[in-house]
Formats: structure tokens, sequence, C-alpha cells
């Protein structure tokens, strides 16, 4: 038997159990083994998020300076976590670290902002000359090693929203900008939405890339928006006091609507988040974090809270429990119906985190994801379906 015939026809349980021993930042090396081993991982990356609920990709740097210097020594890194035992001690230089891609230059900071559907949407932050200050934004794919720098302008914080359109796979990535003036009459105080798409000729040639405004809002939008099915949604404070609204942005009719009010006392800070295709709303207090869940459009729930701690949700599993970190090298694995904590710690304090999020795989080519376009990867997986497909019928026709 060649061995294209054998990977072919290798069970889904084996498929799962290779995926389970490999770190997620193994697969692209493993890709260009031979043709074989190209079309076993992208034959089962298409339903592999599933398998993949421990992997996680997590931003460090060794210093960071409120006041930074071009000789300030940052080593910004990726590194690819897994929480496999969760009974044990994680060694972070244990783990592999994600190739930087060539747009990843020495004196630079790379922080989070949010992911969707496997791509990453990070600050770059120049550690530049005292006086100057400069963000920029752009979109990563750790699978391919590919990064695309989307326009700026002379306003330098926004809040943003990376989406796509299901039936499409166009990509938008939309944005809010902070009130310039802290007065109401003042014109300059209104929020605007702007959006920028993606077409081949803007991916290939970014300086025909331009942003295009749509709406001004009438309030801002308190953080980064989080992307489920379409939808971004986005946190902004309410016209009363303790009185705070959920935005919806669809991603295909570019169309923003106010979706639920939640009353919270006095949060610090907030941010929205989606695991597994839920939506949770995280209002952080001073020795507390609520934690909202949609579980309709329009219907939210006051879902749990934890006292004595204020920490950031990184992961929500289909079991119910959470996975929390409390301090940059102490995370929890919590369960809001029994309000039992698991302790997981890193043992590299030397480390500074600037965000964690959950891994999915997307080897597409990032010209081609962005611009909604079919990858050869895309055909190739669909091409050995319909061959399994094909086999499977001709069994049964033989077995008949």
């Amino acid at each position: 038997m060649e061995i294209t015939d054998w990977v072919s026809g290798l069970p889904s349980d084996i498929g799962k159990t290779i995926f389970s021993k490999l770190l997620v930042s193994n697969l692209p090396a493993c890709r260009v083994v031979c043709k074989a081993w190209n079309e076993l991982i992208l034959d089962h990356a298409s339903s592999a998020s599933k398998f993949l609920t421990n992997d996680f990709i997590l931003f460090t740097c060794d210093v960071l300076h409120p006041f930074p210097c071009p000789d300030n020594h940052t080593n910004p890194n990726m590194h690819c976590l897994r929480f496999d035992n969760l009974d044990l001690d994680l060694d972070l230089d244990l783990e592999l670290e994600v190739n930087k891609s060539s747009s990843f230059e020495a004196g630079v900071v790379y922080k989070l902002i949010n992911s969707c559907n496997g791509l990453l949407l990070i600050y770059k932050l120049p550690l530049c000359f005292p006086g100057e200050f400069l963000l920029r934004v752009g979109i990563f794919n750790p699978m391919t090693n590919e990064f695309f720098q989307v326009p700026h302008d002379e306003i330098v914080e926004y809040h943003y929203g990376f989406g796509f359109i299901p039936a499409t796979k166009q990509y938008k990535l939309f944005r809010v900008n902070f009130p310039l003036n802290v007065r109401p009459e003042e014109p300059n105080s209104v929020s605007h939405l702007d959006v920028l798409t993606f077409g081949r000729s803007e991916i290939i040639d970014p300086k025909q890339s331009q942003w295009r405004r749509l709406y001004s809002l009438p309030g801002g939008v308190e953080n980064h928006g989080a992307h489920v099915n379409g939808v971004i949604y986005w946190l902004g404070e309410g016209k009363e006091q303790n009185e705070y609204v959920v935005y919806t942005l669809d991603v295909e009719t570019e169309k923003i609507q106010l979706s639920a009010v939640l009353e919270v006392v006095n949060p610090m800070w907030m941010s929205i988040q989606q695991f597994n295709g839920t939506v949770y709303a995280v209002f952080h207090m001073e020795e507390a974090t609520q934690v909202w869940r949609m579980q309709e459009k329009n219907s939210w729930i006051r879902d749990f809270v934890i006292d004595d701690c204020n920490l950031t949700l990184v992961k929500a599993y289909e079991n119910g429990e959470m996975l929390c970190m409390v301090k940059p090298t102490v995370f929890w694995l919590y369960n809001p119906s029994t309000g039992s904590k698991k302790v997981l710690s890193l043992r590299n304090e030397k480390k500074i985190f600037l965000g964690i999020c959950h891994l999915e795989l997307n080897f597409g080519s990032l010209l081609n994801i962005l611009a909604g376009d079919e990858s050869v990867d895309e055909v190739l997986i669909k091409r050995n379906k319909a061959k399994r497909s094909r086999s499977k019928a001709k069994r049964s026709r033989s077995h008949g």
C-alpha cells in the first residue's frame, strides 16, 4: 500500500490521536515533510479545532518600560502553550516558540488585540525615541508566518472589531475612535465607526487600502469587539448610571444596533469575549470579577461572580469550567457551579505577558483568506473529502 493510500484511508480516531500528541507549532514543519503528510494535516485541520481545546498562543517580552528607548532589549516572543496535564506546573522555557514573521522587527513590542478564525489582530509598538509613540496594527497568521499591516492615520487609539462573513468568507476590520474631547457638546467628542475591506489589489498594494467612514456614534465603546457567526459585539456605556450596553454589528450589512442593556455597579474596566460560539461580557471591579453570558441574541444573564480576585478570562470549556489568568504567572481552572479552583502556574517570572488567546488552525495564504478567495489548501481538502466519499460509496456497493 502506498503512503498516499494509507493517508486517505486513515481512521479519524487515529488522526485525532496524532493531533493530540503534537503541539500546534509543530504542524507547519510537518506539512513540508512530504505530500502525504501535508494532505493528512490539511484534511484534519478543517475539523481539528474541537480537539485543540488546550492550545494557546502567548505573547511575552522580557522588558517593558513606560518610556522605552532603542537600546531596550524587549525580546518579543510568541509561544505555543498547551495545558495538557492540568495537575502539573508549566515551564515556559520548555514550550516551543512560534516563528516570528520577517515583519517582526527588533526593538518592537507586539500585543494581542483579538483573533478571528485563526488570524490574530495585533498592535506593533515600536520602541522609538522619547516624545514619539506610534502604534501600528496588523493581521498575523501564525500558521503561515504572514503579516499584513493595515493603514493608519494620526489618531493613535481605536477600539477594533475583526470579523468575516460566513457565506462569502470575506473579512472586514472595523474601528471606533476614542472621543477627542470629554464635553458632549463639543463636535469632536462623537465617536466614528470606520470599516476596512480586503480586496486582492489592496492586499498586494497596501497603499490602496482605505478606511471608509460608516456612522457617527452618540456613545463610544469601551473595548475591542468579539466576533461570532458574522456579528461583532461591543460594550459601551449606557445613558443611565451603572448601565452598560451591548452593540451588535452585522459584518455583511455593516449595520450596528443596540442589542441589550446590562446593569453593573461601578466596574473599573470591562471586556467582551467569545468562547465556543458564546459571547461573554466581563466586568472587573476592584476585588471581584463579574461575568455575563449571552443566551440568545438580545438575552443576557449574569453567569457568575468571583470575589476577592481580579482575573482575565482566557477560555470557557464546554463542561462549564473556565480557564482564568489571575496574574501573569498564575492561572486558575475555575468551576462556577462548585466554586472550586485548580491552580496552574508558569515557572518563569522573568517574562512579561502581553496577551493570550486560544489557537485555531488556518493554513491558507493570508492574501487568499482576507480576500475571501478559495485557497489551494481548501481545494485540496474538498478534493480529498470527495475522494473518500466515493471510496466509501464504492465499498458500500461492493458489500451490498
